[in-house]
């Protein structure tokens, strides 16, 4: 519109978002700036696979074709596509283009939305922690790909809470590219092989990294079938769930004050820093939902507030399935005991010493029980429970006996809803096929030159990578 006429432009591109209301928008800008002499086109950039390029079910009504809602067998179909082209390479410079000098240069300080008036000591804590720009986002890149890939695959770091690339808020601004990740990480194996000293640990790390770039695929999916999801679980029995709405609780968890110490330590790091690794997210995640019985949703806007590395699909297919609410979630029947993943995630409490000091002088051996700490051995730590940390906020025990009741409600008014026909959100999503029908029926020997194929000529990778 208005700026395409002041600076006189005769094409407009743009890389295009996945959110349906936000595609049928720029569609209808792009008919008018056609209709208006103007070149107008949109790009893949975002995606390795866009969500209609992977389908089960023939094209809608509308054109546009039905993705896969259980993510085996969306994967399946994802590694049977070719890999992606390569960037192009950054342009040296930009020549100067008349009309320029029209442009108003707009200062950050100027913008209502980044008024951090007040929260001061929180931008310094993000300063501290991230280095804006393509350069630090590369940086980090080659970090990992060089000291933590390797040992991705490994079953005694797989869980460490320093194994993760910590790229995705440089992935989310555009610092980069998704296409480069990618050929990073294959690139790497390829030289491996060449040097005749092929390493199978590296393999094997390599699928499981792209296992999640998959995965960060089949969110943008499940969000463009499913637009609704940061508000409706995909699958709608789990409207039923009784939720326990209170406030003084959801404060309780976003605080960190829940007295259970890898629970507050990991709602403290991401107070403080917008950040935390995605085992952490997942925990979170379900002891909000499981042992608190809060809403998801709460959860979800909590998250999309906070996290530096926003994303609207990843963060709302998280947040579904730590609450069973995907067709093949984590069932929301299982409850995940924070103190046992604490103990398997931080053994030494050394991120729990980091990011609760109220608890750093509390032995190893209590670090994510301080309940079971003898007083002689709080007293010496200098912790007095209820004053210098909080009390649990409801007991595992509890925790299990409030999911059971909740799922038995769900299910009985579920039954009730579909017997009478009341319901007619019921099973919209039920029952996922796990088959992938558009991977050919030769099976996976056929993907030596597909998206997952990273082995030399003839080695396939196993479908359960």
């Amino acid at each position: 519109g208005r700026v395409v006429e002041e600076v006189g432009a005769g094409a407009v591109f743009w890389n295009r978002v996945y959110e349906p209301a936000v595609l049928k928008r720029d569609e209808a800008w792009r008919a008018d700036l056609l209709e208006g002499g103007i070149e107008a086109e949109s790009f893949k950039a975002e995606l390795l696979i866009e969500p209609w390029e992977i389908s089960k079910l023939p094209a809608g009504p509308e054109g546009l074709s039905k993705c896969f809602d259980d993510f085996k067998a969306y994967s399946k179909a994802w590694m049977a596509r070719p890999p992606p082209p390569m960037s192009l390479p950054t342009p040296e410079r930009f020549e100067p283009w008349e009309g320029a000098e029209k442009l108003r240069s707009v200062d950050l300080d100027d913008v209502k939305s980044f008024d951090f008036t007040g929260e001061e000591e929180l931008v310094a804590a993000l300063e501290r922690e991230w280095t804006p720009g393509a350069a630090a986002g590369k940086e980090r890149l080659r970090v990992f790909v060089e000291s933590r890939l390797p040992q991705l695959a490994d079953s005694h770091r797989f869980r460490m809470l320093d194994s993760t690339s910590v790229i995705s808020p440089y992935l989310n601004s555009g610092n980069l590219s998704i296409r480069d990740v990618y050929h990073t990480v294959r690139n790497l194996v390829a030289r491996r092989d060449r040097s005749k000293h092929r390493d199978g640990m590296l393999f094997q790390s390599s699928t499981v990294y792209l296992k999640n770039l998959c995965l960060r695929d089949f969110s943008y999916c499940v969000l463009f079938n499913h637009p609704t999801i940061t508000e409706t679980p995909v699958v709608r029995d789990f409207d039923n769930i009784p939720w326990k709405p209170d406030p003084k609780a959801l404060d309780a968890w976003i605080n960190g004050k829940t007295g259970y110490p890898i629970i507050d330590a990991a709602m403290n790091q991401l107070r403080t820093t917008g950040w935390i690794e995605n085992s952490l997210r997942a925990l979170v995640a379900s002891f909000l939902v499981k042992y608190m019985v809060q809403p998801w949703q709460d959860g979800y806007k909590h998250f999309a507030s906070q996290l530096i590395d926003e994303n609207v699909a990843l963060n709302a297919v998280g947040w579904q399935w730590a609450s069973g609410c995907l067709p093949d979630s984590f069932p929301f029947s299982t409850v995940v005991n924070p103190t046992s993943k604490g103990y398997q995630f931080d053994p030494c409490g050394l991120y729990v010493k980091k990011w609760l000091p109220s608890l750093a002088n509390l032995p190893d051996d209590y670090i994510h029980s301080p309940w079971k700490a003898p007083s002689s051995v709080l007293t010496k730590a200098g912790i007095e429970l209820g004053r210098d940390y909080p009390n649990r906020i409801v007991l595992s025990s509890v925790a299990q006996q409030q999911v059971k009741d909740a799922m038995h409600i769900m299910q009985n008014i579920s039954i009730a809803a579909k017997s009478t026909g009341l319901n007619k959100h019921h099973s919209e999503v039920s029952n996922p096929t796990t088959s992938a029908s558009n991977v050919t029926s030769s099976g996976l020997g056929t993907l030596v030159h597909s998206l997952w194929y990273m082995g030399p000529e003839g080695s396939i990778p196993s479908s359960g990578a």
